[in-house]
């Protein structure tokens, strides 16, 4: 899973966003994370899934700071969001 994750971040990196800036006529560098989390809240997650979001999270942070956008918890008690 965690290899992945690291595919799509290059995929990202190397495709999407140069796409995306032809068609924005501006450079598009960041992006926007959606965690659904229906019927349940980030507590009620299994250990392995929250093992895997704080890998991800790191691999996010130490390898591609310059895509970090913003991230939203949905259909959760009180909506998060951060930037």
């Amino acid at each position: 899973m965690i290899q992945y994750y690291v595919r799509e971040y290059e995929r990202q990196r190397h495709y999407i966003y140069p796409i995306c800036s032809a068609m924005a006529g501006r450079k598009v560098e960041t992006g926007f994370t959606i965690i659904d989390l229906k019927g349940g809240s980030s507590s009620l997650l299994s250990p392995s899934v929250n093992k895997f979001i704080k890998i991800a999270s790191g691999i996010c942070q130490d390898y591609y700071p310059e895509t970090l956008g913003m991230y939203a918890r949905l259909r959760e008690r009180g909506i998060g969001c951060t930037s």
